[in-house]
């Protein structure tokens, strides 16, 4: 009977091991998909606000040129109305230089793609730690290019992902 005792409490020494063991990979693991979880997400908050950066700096270019414009249309009606013909004469060459930089502005055909993010889950069957390499998933960014709605879509790791959007978002 003491011999039955003995192994029980072996048995439950062991038992206490394996529990602790498990519980401390477990808790690794947590910290490790935690970080990848918090790696995709500083992504996706970058790629919004660089996103947003852009329409919004768009927007201030079309509001300027905007205002250029009507500012330009208010002077050369009051040159016109309210100017004798040595006034429009003379503001005629700067009238012309100001239109033509005004045309040379293009800030109508300037286009903003909203890009098509799409997170590509992780093979959970071959999950392992390995530097470099999301455990959780990646990002898949595709941009609609508009011939006959297809989407060109590119698959990219996540180091190159933050040169690319620096590139592509700058005002």
């Amino acid at each position: 009977m003491l011999q039955w005792d003995a192994q029980k409490q072996t048995f439950l020494t062991e038992v206490e091991k394996l529990e602790a063991s498990v519980k401390q990979i477990g808790e690794e693991k947590k910290k490790f998909i935690d970080r990848h979880i918090d790696s995709l997400l500083q992504e996706l908050q970058y790629m919004k606000c660089t996103f947003l950066k852009e329409v919004d700096c768009n927007k201030d270019k079309l509001e300027t040129t905007a205002v250029a414009m009507q500012s330009y249309i208010n002077y050369s009606h009051t040159v016109r109305d309210k100017g004798n013909s040595s006034d429009i004469t003379h503001a005629a060459d700067e009238l012309n230089t100001r239109a033509t930089s005004l045309l040379a502005t293009d800030v109508l055909s300037k286009t903003i793609q909203s890009p098509v993010i799409q997170l590509v889950p992780a093979d959970d069957q071959n999950f392992s730690v390995v530097k470099d390499v999301n455990s959780v998933g990646r990002w898949s960014i595709g941009y609609n290019i508009g011939i006959c709605d297809t989407l060109a879509s590119i698959s990219i790791d996540n180091h190159v992902l933050q040169r690319l959007l620096e590139h592509y978002f700058t005002c």
